[in-house]
């Protein structure tokens, strides 16, 4: 789904994943791991750890290499991950992941919000170039991924 109102570029793309809430989870958030499981990460660097960690992400949408640099935040308690894009075309953008028991497994949803701010990312082609050929093309790829992965655990996906 992508919404077209306003100056603002929103992206949702939704999965249910049939495995444990706290697995898929740890999966999400462990984004190091990423390209070992995710054969559309090319790499993620940690540039500063903590709390809030500050990644450099690259990936790849069917053979045209994205990369960007963004905050992670994860709150393990209300089951968010929250990342801020500080650098790259996505400069801005706003990602929330949110996690949701629900019946045969856990209701993963991924949000991105970006109003363009370089005059050369006009809102109705980024809306389209950004929004639904690379944002929903890349979260869909990984929400699939994970999903693959967490299902593929042994005993129903709990991570051992």
């Amino acid at each position: 789904m992508i919404y077209r109102g306003g100056r603002e570029i929103y992206t949702r793309n939704e999965l249910t994943i049939r495995a444990p809430l706290e697995t898929i989870f740890a999966l999400a958030a462990d984004v190091t791991r990423w390209p070992l499981i995710l054969p559309h990460y090319r790499y993620v660097r940690v540039l500063r750890g903590g709390e809030t960690q500050l990644l450099e992400m690259g990936a790849s949408r069917s053979g045209i290499p994205v990369r960007w640099t963004s905050t992670q935040m994860c709150d393990v308690q209300t089951h968010h991950i929250r990342y801020e894009h500080v650098h790259g075309v996505t400069r801005g953008m706003v990602v929330q992941w949110t996690f949701a028991e629900s019946r045969g497994g856990c209701r993963v949803s991924i949000e991105h919000w970006l109003v363009p701010s370089r005059i050369w990312l006009k809102i109705r082609a980024s809306q389209i170039i950004v929004g639904r050929l690379f944002v929903m093309h890349i979260a869909d790829k990984t929400l699939h991924g994970l999903a693959h992965q967490a299902e593929s655990l042994p005993d129903h996906g709990t991570l051992r």
